[in-house]
């Protein structure tokens, strides 16, 4: 996903000790791990060895540059470095501005300097770090004021941080939930619903809003004015959006872009639009645990783990496009444990409310699907992708109990 944390604290404060602890190795640049892969452990005159430190340019240019192809497919990154000055800092701003990422400083801050020292003696020696430098690395640390683009937590506030958007709704659970797949620029399903809906009723999408559709600019403005409670998961051509907004991508999404355009929505208005959107989400009902995402999972993922997936896979699915993920999805649930995509169905799965992996995918065709609370039915509707569709869409109802 989307997120970047940035590790701040002294040496022997216990950085690479909780990356460890944690299990994100995998998903973390260091500075010293970069500084040993371009240089062997200098010798010092006193016979002892130490990481080299004559290689700074090329170990942040290099480590810079992993960052960055690491955020163009969407993955979640920690950096192990000491950061204790906002300089240090701002080359990762441009990055986070640039990919839409949620941006974080773990602070290690909290552990005494005597601790950091004795623990900076007993590292190994080529880690060890001379006492002088810590004590100006101390003095850097009680003046730091971190920048407000940054927002700071301490280690144990990072796995909340890490999660997918996750909405406990046992103790208030709205009337019901409607859920909606490809609109692709439709807006007449979303009408409809309205209709029969309550003002607390929960509306979520799971992408692909925007399209090739006639009602793109009407579907935005809907999001910016709406007081009905909504989740929107990115779809892929929220994900072109995005990337042709950050001068990224050659797939450039010309009908969304020509209709917002001749309503006057400028690139602004685009990006507070993508910055509601989120690659998975996370509902819990009293009897069941719901994963929304556009491309669909091929198992259910505990909070923790779906948040170090990348956004491209949780956007574009896992597997080519012809991929069959309810089939895995179905195999390896266990009660009570559902999902809720879109995006791709190459088997036309109908909308069955037994099924633990609920497709609103439909070739040619809009799903949407509604689950009362109260009685436990689901109503599904299936509309004609007709681009003139007007005010009444032309939907055919299937309600059935779960």
């Amino acid at each position: 996903m989307r997120k970047l944390f940035l590790l701040q604290g002294l040496p022997g404060s216990g950085k690479s000790t909780w990356i460890t602890a944690h299990g994100v190795q995998d998903h973390t640049l260091s500075s010293d791990a970069i500084r040993l892969m371009l240089s062997a452990p200098r010798l010092k005159v006193d016979g002892t060895l130490e990481i080299s430190q004559r290689m700074g340019g090329h170990v942040w240019r290099f480590l810079l540059d992993c960052l960055n192809q690491r955020m163009r497919n969407g993955s979640t990154t920690f950096i192990d470095a000491t950061h204790l000055t906002r300089e240090s800092l701002k080359p990762y701003r441009k990055l986070v501005s640039r990919y839409g990422y949620r941006s974080y400083l773990i602070s290690f801050g909290a552990v005494p300097f005597e601790i950091c020292r004795q623990r900076n003696q007993q590292r190994e020696e080529m880690r060890r770090v001379p006492e002088d430098v810590m004590q100006g690395f101390a003095a850097l640390l009680a003046t730091f004021e971190a920048p407000d683009w940054l927002d700071v937590i301490t280690p144990d506030e990072m796995v909340s941080r890490l999660r997918p958007l996750t909405l406990d709704l046992r103790s208030r659970p709205p009337a019901g939930i409607s859920w909606f797949g490809d609109l692709h620029g439709c807006v007449a399903p979303l009408r409809e619903r309205l209709r029969d809906a309550g003002p607390e009723d929960l509306f979520v999408f799971t992408g692909d809003v925007l399209g090739h559709g006639p009602d793109n600019a009407e579907l935005v403005r809907w999001f910016q004015s709406t007081e009905q409670p909504w989740l929107l998961c990115e779809g892929h051509l929220e994900r072109a959006l995005r990337t042709h907004l950050q001068g990224l991508s050659l797939d450039t999404p010309a009908k969304i872009l020509a209709d917002l355009a001749a309503a006057g929505i400028d690139a602004e208005v685009m990006r507070r639009f993508l910055d509601h959107c989120h690659e998975a989400i996370l509902l819990q009902l009293h009897d069941r645990q719901i994963w929304i995402t556009h491309g669909g999972l091929p198992r259910p993922f505990h909070p923790e783990i779906l948040g170090l997936l990348s956004a491209d896979d949780l956007i574009l699915g896992a597997g080519p496009f012809h991929a069959d993920v309810d089939e895995s999805f179905t195999a390896s649930a266990m009660p009570g444990q559902f999902q809720i995509h879109a995006h791709r169905n190459p088997l036309q799965r109908p909308m069955e409310a037994h099924d633990p992996s609920l497709n609103l995918a439909a070739e040619g065709n809009i799903r949407t699907a509604h689950l009362d609370i109260r009685t436990g039915l689901f109503e599904f509707r299936e509309y004609p992708h007709n681009l003139n569709m007007q005010d009444k869409a032309d939907g055919q109802d299937n309600i059935q109990n779960h």
